[in-house]
């Protein structure tokens, strides 16, 4: 079994949530094996089955060193998010990165990654149980929300290189709006890899809807549309 680094006290020498110490390439490497085998979990039973001994046991190691790294099941859960944000936002900087698009393709294919990802069954099922625990526990509610800011801000940044006129609030509006639009396309496809075929070419239009929300004029350059909205 993998024992911990310089465990001396029982107290982790390594706060995984804001890298305080560097951890060893051992370190990196346990860290890692526990956040797949808990997300394997947590995808498959609900955090429900996500026991601390179950994790231990899947990843090869005692109880006692998965403490070390992670001392309870909130502090693990809060790193699967995390990490899970993590993996998000190397997407999104490979696709900023690549200087070959412009804005809109880059936000094009930013929105075509997260479809494509709602039709994988690991996804929904990760997003799914994690919306369901964030409705009866305030620790996940909370994690939950820090992961929308993240998202809301990276599509915001792909929104303003497309239409720069835009204030911040109308920014942060349509950022929300299409966040909302991507991860309800889940609800169409549970555990199923494709959209419903009377719906065919949804994708398509899905693309077009959140483009042209993105193109849309500012309230302030209509006059009219400044009007209504006070």
């Amino acid at each position: 079994m993998l024992e911990p680094e310089n465990q001396t006290d029982g107290r982790t020498d390594f706060d995984f949530d804001n890298g305080k110490r560097a951890l060893t390439d051992r370190g990196r490497n346990a860290i890692a094996r526990i956040l797949k085998c808990a997300t394997d979990i947590f995808v498959t039973e609900g955090y429900g089955g996500l026991s601390m001994r179950k994790v231990a046991s899947s990843a090869g190691i005692s109880l006692s060193n998965l403490q070390h790294y992670f001392p309870g099941r909130e502090d693990l859960f809060a790193a699967l998010m995390r990490q899970t944000i993590s993996d998000y936002t190397e997407k999104y900087d490979g696709i900023r990165s690549d200087t070959s698009l412009s804005p809109e393709e880059q936000l094009e294919t930013v929105v075509r990654m997260l479809i494509e990802d709602d039709k994988q069954s690991r996804i929904q099922s990760l997003f799914v149980n994690m919306w369901a625990l964030a409705q009866t526990h305030d620790f996940a509610r909370q994690i939950m929300d820090e992961a929308y800011v993240v998202q809301r801000r990276t599509i915001r940044d792909f929104i303003e290189a497309v239409n720069p006129d835009l204030t911040p609030l109308e920014l942060a509006r349509r950022a929300a709006l299409i966040t909302s639009q991507i991860d309800g396309l889940i609800v169409l496809i549970p555990q199923r890899n494709r959209f419903p075929s009377d719906i065919r070419g949804l994708e398509d239009e899905a693309v077009r809807a959140i483009l042209a929300l993105a193109h849309a004029e500012s309230e302030r350059g209509n006059p009219k549309r400044a009007r209504a909205a006070t």
